[in-house]
């Protein structure tokens, strides 16, 4: 597979950012912020959003798309990493795609929405490359242990960099998100999300994205 310049450049930077994120994690690794220490004492599932973790995964998500036999195939290669007390981290996904469409249809991955497939479009040759590089910036501005109420901020880009058309969304995206987290019961944990998704450039000829994301 070549990897285009576009490509290079994108894991360059993400490099570089992850890499200056590990340094000033060491620096503070030994620092917990009040949110974090009385979010993660609270935290028995390992899924609290106010609480910021050091991850590395490898997950896969296989799509079974409209019409007869298609498929998206995605393999993500995930980092996270905190900083500045842990109370902020930055996220990048490596997506690696492989379908069988002609047409990509399946616009933002996880968020969705699937759409009928394109007039025409039956299940072809098998197209396998890089998809569109994810960047995620988190911050959690606000926690009162009194009220069990915590914010958790998130600004999320999506960059146009598939080596292939029907590997990508064709646009470069920004999606701010809000996360509303309170503790009703112990070890209950409900988190409200509100993320609103745009397009800012990209592929004239893709249609532009524009949508909300409550949950």
């Amino acid at each position: 597979m070549k990897i285009s310049k576009q490509i290079r450049r994108a894991l360059l930077v993400s490099i570089v950012i992850l890499c200056r994120c590990i340094a000033a994690q060491t620096a503070d690794s030994q620092q917990r912020s009040p949110a974090e220490q009385s979010a993660a004492a609270q935290d028995k599932s390992g899924t609290n959003p106010l609480v910021l973790r050091t991850t590395v995964q490898i997950f896969n998500e296989y799509y079974n798309l409209p019409g007869e036999g298609l498929y998206n195939n995605i393999t993500k290669f995930r980092f996270v990493v905190p900083f500045a007390k842990k109370r902020a981290s930055i996220k990048v996904d490596l997506p690696f795609n492989a379908t069988n469409t002609s047409i990509g249809f399946l616009s933002g991955g996880t968020d969705g929405p699937l759409g009928r497939p394109p007039i025409g479009v039956v299940a072809g040759d098998k197209k396998f490359g890089f998809g569109d590089l994810n960047l995620k910036l988190t911050y959690v501005p606000y926690f009162n242990r009194k009220l069990k109420l915590g914010l958790v901020t998130s600004v999320e880009f999506n960059f146009n960099t598939a080596s292939k058309p029907v590997l990508g969304t064709g646009k470069n995206t920004i999606a701010p998100t809000l996360v509303v987290v309170t503790f009703p019961a112990k070890n209950t944990i409900f988190a409200s999300t509100y993320k609103q998704t745009n397009s800012y450039s990209g592929d004239a000829k893709r249609g532009n994205i524009n949508r909300l994301h409550e949950h």
